[in-house]
């Protein structure tokens, strides 16, 4: 059971169709970390760009512009994508599973069924706090943008990145008067002169804080590498790796100089002190509980960038004095929070893909019928079958 719950994309067991599936499959990811869109000026853009303008800019013709002109790449995406998912499908059936849904939810100590239940039931326990803060942020941009940021029956169109569900690049828009308080000074100070361009100082305090809270061998240092990504090669999604299963641990991932990516670091590295502590388990076990405990460990050190860990490590000159933490929380709920929906819903469309629930006919449709459930949001301009804005979300 352990060895079929490990394959996330079960091939069937026809030679042929595993030889095509994995061809896609490969063409997929490269055709995605190539992608680029195309301004008018000539100014081609690949999605790491995209999102580093949009994460900057207050501009909302610029903003749809760079979401319309992305999503258009996607649309090629769509054909690929719908032959692997019966792949998988195939696959999973051959192994004795509903379908491939079914075997992602399969090493949750429960069934199916019951775990995509009690999904269901947590969200419905942060509904209430996301309710708020979607209140909160859409009030804010109306006050900035006027009616045209709102949409009827309380939606938005969407103001986070190109890819994700955070919105903490609404951050200034939500509350700018925050600025000089809590929030900003809690933000590590990632310049040219402290931290080198291709993020190795950033790795390397993130491998001494592990060595503060005693969980690097006196060797670690030189058995963790660094994967600068290139951007022609590879989608630049962070990833850790355990090459060896033993102590050659690395990071896969294309740093940029800033806070996000600190904090990002610090997760990483989290799965691979996590991958150490089990490298003398039995081969079949030396992974996670489950999927969802070994993101809990990355995300319990990332939470521990702290302002006082800033300051330790020279990324802060003074920690800030008071009890107003209420920027912070703010900037916290627009990352993790915000997040929780976005993530909730993803699952939800792949499974009832999977299953049969949702048709290919209606694809799309059902991805905006999910994000105004979860989300409530609506997209900046008209969609049609022929788009495929899922198309990441299924890789």
């Amino acid at each position: 059971m352990l060895l079929k719950l490990s394959l996330t994309a079960p091939a069937p067991k026809d030679p042929a169709l595993r030889k095509e599936m994995t061809t896609i499959g490969v063409s997929l990811d490269s055709d995605y970390g190539k992608g680029k869109y195309c301004r008018k000026n000539g100014e081609c853009l690949d999605i790491t760009a995209i999102e580093k303008i949009m994460a900057s800019s207050r501009n909302p013709e610029e903003l749809k512009e760079l979401w319309t002109g992305w999503h258009s790449f996607l649309r090629r995406c769509g054909r690929a994508i719908r032959v692997l998912s019966s792949f998988r499908t195939r696959g999973a059936r051959e192994m004795g599973f509903k379908d491939v849904g079914a075997l992602w939810r399969g090493g949750y100590d429960m069934t199916p069924d019951e775990f995509s239940a009690d999904l269901e039931r947590l969200w419905n326990q942060v509904r209430p706090l996301y309710l708020s803060l979607h209140t909160f942020v859409r009030a804010k941009l109306v006050e900035k943008y006027g009616r045209a940021s709102s949409r009827r029956m309380g939606r938005f169109p969407r103001i986070c990145s190109a890819t994700s569900g955070r919105r903490s690049g609404a951050m200034s828009t939500t509350s700018p008067e925050l600025k000089k308080t809590r929030a900003e000074s809690t933000s590590p100070n990632c310049s040219r002169k402290r931290i080198s361009m291709q993020g190795h100082g950033e790795v390397w305090r993130g491998l001494l804080y592990f060595a503060r809270i005693r969980q690097a061998p006196a060797n670690i240092l030189g058995a963790v590498a660094l994967y600068e990504a290139g951007r022609s090669r590879c989608v630049c999604h962070a990833s850790a790796w355990d090459i060896d299963n033993k102590d050659d641990l690395r990071i896969k991932m294309c740093i940029q100089v800033r806070g996000e990516d600190f904090v990002t670091i610090h997760h990483e590295l989290g799965h691979n002190f996590y991958q150490r502590a089990y490298k003398n388990q039995p081969p079949l076990f030396q992974n996670g509980a489950n999927d969802g405990f070994h993101e809990a460990i990355g995300d319990a050190i990332a939470l521990a960038i702290t302002p006082e860990y800033l300051h330790k490590v020279g990324l802060l000159e003074n920690v800030p004095q008071g009890t107003n933490d209420v920027p912070e929380l703010l900037k916290q709920a627009l990352d993790r929070v915000a997040f929780l929906p976005f993530g909730l819903l993803i699952d939800q469309w792949r499974w009832k893909v999977f299953s049969g629930e949702i048709k290919p006919a209606d694809y799309n449709k059902a991805w905006w019928d999910l994000r105004l459930k979860y989300q409530g949001v609506a997209p900046p301009v008209a969609r049609s079958e022929a788009d495929f804005d899922a198309a990441r979300s299924i890789t």
